[in-house]
């Protein structure tokens, strides 16, 4: 559960979702079952910037890893 701001220097509570932006970043796994065959899946998982925090950052993907990245203007 999404509790406060994804940037780790900001205290922001969440809650309500219209005071800031939720991310969903989806990574791909490969599970093996017990019968030695294949079964891909995946995870989902979900940050949150508070408002504040959005008018200078944004979060992406790098080499599969969730960072904070400043806003390109």
């Amino acid at each position: 559960m999404i509790s406060k701001c994804a940037n780790p220097q900001c205290n922001a509570s969440l809650l309500r979702l219209s005071e800031g932006k939720v991310f969903q970043f989806e990574a791909r796994q490969i599970f093996t079952l017990p019968e030695e065959s294949y079964l891909k899946g995946h995870q989902v998982a979900h940050y949150w910037l508070c408002r504040k925090c959005l008018t200078f950052m944004t979060l992406g993907l790098k080499d599969g890893a969730v960072e904070i990245k400043p806003l390109q203007r």
